[in-house]
C-alpha cells in the first residue's frame, strides 16, 4: 500500500488494524508500516516490529547505550584528576623551621575509585595517585572501545532485521517517496500494489511503482 502522504498511510492502518485477523498480523509482524508517523501505527511502525522480533539484539543495545555515558564520565574525570595531581606534585624547599606542605591527591577520586579505594589514597603521595589513575584511565578507553564496537554490531543487527522483517511482511504500508529512495524498498517485489490518493501523485513516482510489481 502506497500513498503520497504519511496521513493516508495513517489512515489506512488505523482501518487494517481494526480487523481482528489483520490486528493479529500485526502482532506476528507480518504487516510493517516503514517510515515517519503522525498517528498511532498500532504496533506495525518497522522499529516496533524490529523490537518485538529482535528482543534480545534490542535489550542489549540499550543496555550499553546507557552504560557508555557512565564510562566516558569517568574517563573525562580520569583526565582531570591527573591535571590535579600534576599541579600538587610541584617540588618544594623542605625548611628545618616550617612544616612541608602537605601533598593531597587529586580531587573527584570518587568519580574514578570505589568509596574504599578514595579513602587509601587520601595519604598517598600524586605521583602514586596518578599511577592508579593512568592505569584507571587504560581499563576504561578499553572498556568504551568495547561499547562502541558493540553497540555498532547490535545497531548493524537491527539494521540486518529490520531487511528482514520487510522480506518476510505479507502487507507493507509506505509512501512513494520511501518506495524510491528507502533501501529498504529497493529490492522487494510484490504480488499486488495499491496507491492511496493516486490522484495526487505525480506520474514517474507511479511508473517507479508499478515496477514494484
Amino acid at each position: 500500500v502506497l500513498s503520497t502522504t504519511n496521513a493516508a498511510l495513517d489512515q489506512a492502518l488505523e482501518q487494517i488494524a481494526a480487523d481482528p485477523e489483520m490486528g493479529e498480523a500485526i502482532h506476528a509482524g507480518t504487516v510493517v508500516r516503514i517510515g515517519r508517523s503522525d498517528g498511532p501505527t498500532f504496533g506495525a511502525a518497522l522499529r516496533d516490529v524490529v523490537t518485538r522480533l529482535n528482543a534480545v539484539h534490542q535489550k542489549a543495545f540499550d543496555r550499553m547505550s546507557r552504560r557508555r555515558p557512565a564510562i566516558a564520565l569517568a574517563l573525562r574525570r580520569c583526565e582531570e584528576a591527573l591535571s590535579s595531581v600534576s599541579a600538587a606534585d610541584v617540588p618544594y624547599q623542605d625548611d628545618l623551621f616550617r612544616l612541608a606542605r602537605p601533598r593531597r591527591p587529586a580531587a573527584h577520586l570518587e568519580d574514578i575509585f570505589s568509596t574504599r579505594r578514595v579513602a587509601e589514597l587520601q595519604d598517598g603521595s600524586p605521583a602514586v595517585v596518578a599511577g592508579l589513575i593512568r592505569r584507571r584511565a587504560a581499563r576504561l578507553t578499553r572498556a568504551l572501545a568495547l561499547y562502541d564496537r558493540g553497540i555498532a554490531e547490535r545497531k548493524q543487527a537491527l539494521r540486518n532485521k529490520e531487511r528482514d522483517v520487510v522480506d518476510g511482511a505479507s502487507l507493507v504500508l509506505s509512501t512513494l517517496t520511501n518506495g524510491y529512495f528507502s533501501p529498504l524498498m529497493m529490492e522487494q517485489r510484490f504480488d499486488v500494489l495499491i496507491v492511496e490518493e493516486a490522484s495526487m501523485a505525480v506520474l514517474p513516482a507511479l511508473f517507479y511503482a508499478a515496477c514494484l510489481g
